[in-house]
């Protein structure tokens, strides 16, 4: 079991190099700089249900809130938003016991889910996420 929880913070460390050269190849693309901003908000959130996870044994988490437009805020901007929020996710995770990746609480639509379940989802998301960019960047890699 912890070999499966340190691939899923090995795939969470990996990601920032990656989507760093996803944005420079995609040059200021409006579609690649809301991927980078819809990862920024994301990891925001999953910052924050992973901290209301572990306060409190069977909270409500709060939905995923949809990212805002903001057209002032550029690829740098969002990319190094992301990386930031990425460092505290993936601290956090590091320092997680084995019993606190199976803390739960239940989701907005009644379901019970674990930090694990959230962590999981969330690298779902960063896939499709991914795979928008590279769509900005031309496919190229």
């Amino acid at each position: 079991m912890l070999d499966a929880y340190r691939d899923l913070i090995d795939e969470l460390v990996s990601t920032p190099s990656e989507v760093q050269v996803l944005v420079r190849t995609a040059s200021g693309d409006p579609d690649g700089v809301a991927a980078i901003r819809a990862l920024q908000a994301r990891e925001v959130a999953l910052h924050d249900r992973m901290l209301l996870m572990l306060k409190r044994q069977g909270a409500l988490l709060p939905p995923l809130a949809a990212v805002g437009d903001d057209a002032a805020e550029d690829a740098a901007t969002a990319l190094t938003g992301f990386e930031t929020a990425r460092g505290e996710v993936v601290s956090l995770l590091m320092n997680l016991t084995l019993k606190d990746w199976e803390r739960s609480a239940i989701q907005d639509e009644g379901h019970e889910v674990t930090i694990a379940d959230e962590v999981e989802t969330h690298i779902e998301f960063q896939e499709e996420q991914i795979a928008r960019l590279r769509g900005s960047a031309g496919g190229s890699r």
